[in-house]
């Protein structure tokens, strides 16, 4: 579940809350039997102490003490996440980490320790990021452009998994009488040099439960579909109708397929409000008031200068969107591409702006339980969607609603499972374990 909500005013009465809290105080893990996901960017501003300076390569007999670095981040600030997660045991962790920036080593490990922490439950939100000010942040004066973006991501992709299957699944002895920990022919070097990095490897840390994180990415351009359908496990799509998602949906999985993957072995989920009321009346009520009436007005042409990475005071609301426009602007480009096949070729910054600000990149589910379990049945047995990832129309309240009014009806019609088969993410969302594959080996 995503719980971020853009371009809205907090309604008085919902200001006070405790995002964490309210999102894993439901104890129960057979409560709804949907995963709630902790969608978290904390994780790339640890400061992980090298533990890694013990390690002497191939020289895994002597004394070597694998899980420090898991203990370290167990100090740090996210230790009281990390406690829910052996408290309710069905929570989700993904990690927001922007691939364009540095500590390209360290957050290989720091996402594979993650992966143990949670006991396979990790997934990473592959983002190349946007905008200049992000850039800025770290250390450089503006960001790439946005096929550059892509080929260092490429890049990126390519140094992680070698270096997430150094570690064989079987390398791991535990022979305590001989004092060998691995087995050094299991363990390898990647020696990865290329335009943008350059590392040796092995990993610190070895195979997860999982075998890696799951790999999710939001790319909707042509150039990032493409980039999904050679690396992503599930895509986070926005498509405003069920029309513009299923084409979207077809064109994905061609892409997949031409990518010599299987394309059922890759699931497409978009963002999704599910507005339930006990009526229909009062559903639509509670739409207006959350998703129009709370729009700022400037927050829309805020946003959107900062996903296109332009600055829009420039122009007047009646000016024309055009194709010159959007080939100078770096950011988002999918924005404008799915709200055109969404309303026309033919659109305005006043219509651009009140797409992004008003919440119309995904559908609304609006009506009763029953009503929006129609919708959403509409979308995923229609080959528009694989699932859907609920974003909140308000916090607290809005998935608890879902919970206690839509995902009963969906049960009773066998669209939604009654309890889960696994333990990993992967296992909850239908997905394979990775086999192992090292570089050379």
């Amino acid at each position: 579940m995503d719980h971020e909500t853009y371009g809205a005013r907090p309604k008085p009465d919902l200001m006070s809350f405790d995002v964490f809290g309210t999102l894993i105080s439901v104890r129960d893990s057979s409560y709804g039997a949907f995963e709630r996901i902790l969608a978290d960017s904390h994780a790339r501003h640890l400061d992980v102490r090298a533990f890694w300076e013990h390690w002497e390569h191939r020289n895994i007999a002597h004394y070597w003490e694998p899980y420090r670095s898991y203990r370290e981040i167990c100090e740090l600030s996210l230790a009281e996440t990390f406690a829910h997660f052996e408290v309710t045991g069905d929570s989700r962790l993904i990690n927001r980490y922007f691939e364009a920036f540095p500590g390209f080593f360290l957050y290989e490990d720091v996402a594979r320790t993650l992966d143990h922490l949670s006991r396979g439950r990790a997934a990473w939100n592959i983002v190349t990021s946007v905008n200049d000010s992000e850039a800025q942040n770290f250390g450089l004066e503006t960001h790439l452009g946005h096929d550059a973006r892509y080929d260092r991501a490429e890049e990126f992709l390519e140094a992680t998994v070698g270096l997430w299957d150094t570690w064989e699944d079987d390398a791991i002895l535990h022979d305590r009488v001989n004092g060998i920990y691995a087995d050094p022919d299991k363990v390898h070097e990647l020696n990865h040099a290329g335009e943008f990095f350059s590392v040796r490897g092995p990993l610190t840390v070895p195979r997860t439960p999982q075998g890696r994180p799951v790999l999710i990415q939001a790319g909707s351009s042509g150039r990032g579909r493409e980039f999904a359908s050679r690396w992503a496990d599930l895509i986070f799509t926005g498509d405003p109708g069920v029309e513009v998602a299923r084409s979207h949906y077809a064109d994905q999985k061609e892409r997949i397929d031409a990518a010599g993957r299987d394309p059922q072995s890759v699931k497409l989920c978009p963002m999704a409000y599910a507005v339930v009321g006990e009526t229909e009346d009062h559903a639509k009520q509670r739409e207006q008031v959350f998703l129009n009436d709370l729009v700022h007005p400037m927050a829309s042409l805020t946003l959107l200068s900062e996903l296109m990475n332009y600055d829009f005071a420039k122009h007047d609301l009646d000016d024309p969107i055009t194709d010159e426009l959007i080939e100078s602007v770096s950011g988002i480009r999918g924005l404008v591409q799915n709200l055109r096949a969404h309303i026309g070729d033919k659109i305005t910054l006043r219509d651009l702006a009140g797409h992004r600000a008003t919440l119309l990149q995904g559908p609304r589910f609006v009506g009763t339980g029953t009503q929006v379990a129609d919708q959403m049945e509409e979308w995923f047995n229609g080959g528009a969607c694989d699932g859907f990832v609920l974003a909140a129309t308000h916090l607290p309240g809005a998935f608890e609603d879902v919970v206690r009014m839509v995902i009963p009806e969906l049960q009773h019609r066998g669209l939604f499972r009654d309890s889960y088969s696994g333990s990993t993410l992967r296992d909850h969302l239908g997905l394979q374990r990775p086999a192992c594959v090292p570089v050379g080996a």
